[in-house]
């Protein structure tokens, strides 16, 4: 029992060094860069994704969803003990907390410390109000350009030919052009799954999400099915590093523009 005790007092003390440790390491991206989102990271992307992607049911859901279930088990059995025994429940859930925080930061969160994106790709981040307005505006005419040339008229909706799961296969086709546009954005090992939660998610805003513990992006298949490409490459982008939400918009839209 005192090992037990003394085994949660290490890993709880370690909880504030990981902290201070990462946010240190967080102020030297090119250090991020080079051993970890270029380094070790893409091995355990890849692993994961080779792992589970080959897996047919949701890994990720499910997990989350034991996960879930052993807090809720856990907090009515020990409910008494909060008053009973505050420092020993205190110490059982910050070291819970220690864990998952290491977990995740190691299969994952170190890219949120990683270069920005602009910079590694080249891009002038400096623009005026007025060139975005023109650039919103081109988008648009192309836009009702490309919807008359795939539907009847502007108040047809315009079909699309391809099941989720099609949608899913495709999505490989456009990173693999983006690819040699920008060497650095390579996806190959495909883990893209309909979220089991999707009605959860649904209500909740989501279009989907990364699994950081089993690196399976999850999308949820209730959105309007013209989402799915973007909404997928979007998470596949999180899949390969980038962890921005500004960023896999953005790696999602040249996926989407650059698949044939």
């Amino acid at each position: 029992m005192n090992n037990l005790k003394n085994k949660r007092l290490i890993i709880v003390v370690l909880f504030p060094l990981q902290v201070i440790l990462i946010k240190f390491l967080g102020q030297y991206p090119n250090f991020i860069d080079t051993y970890y989102s270029n380094g070790l990271y893409p091995v355990i992307s890849k692993t994961l994704r080779y792992t589970f992607g080959r897996i047919p049911f949701f890994v990720g859901d499910i997990l989350y969803a034991i996960l879930i279930i052993f807090i809720l088990k856990w907090g009515f059995s020990n409910f008494k003990n909060v008053y009973k025994k505050p420092k020993q429940t205190l110490l059982t859930i910050t070291a819970f907390i220690s864990v998952i925080y290491f977990v995740f930061h190691f299969l994952w969160g170190l890219n949120y410390y990683r270069t920005p994106l602009y910079k590694t790709l080249g891009l002038d981040t400096t623009y005026t109000t007025d060139q975005l307005f023109k650039v919103a505006e081109k988008l648009i005419v192309r836009t009702n350009t490309i919807h008359l040339k795939i539907a009847i008229n502007d108040t047809t909706k315009a079909a699309i030919p391809y099941g989720t799961t099609q949608v899913f296969e495709k999505t490989v086709n456009g990173y693999s052009q983006l690819h040699k546009k920008h060497p650095q954005i390579i996806y190959k090992t495909r883990s893209i799954k309909k979220s089991i939660w999707s009605l959860p998610l649904t209500y909740s805003g989501y279009s989907g999400y990364l699994n950081p513990f089993t690196n399976e992006a999850q999308v949820n298949y209730l959105i309007p099915k013209y989402h799915l490409p973007l909404v997928s490459c979007h998470e596949e982008a999180h899949q390969i590093g980038y962890a921005a939400e500004n960023e896999t918009n953005f790696i999602g839209y040249l996926a989407c523009k650059e698949n044939p």
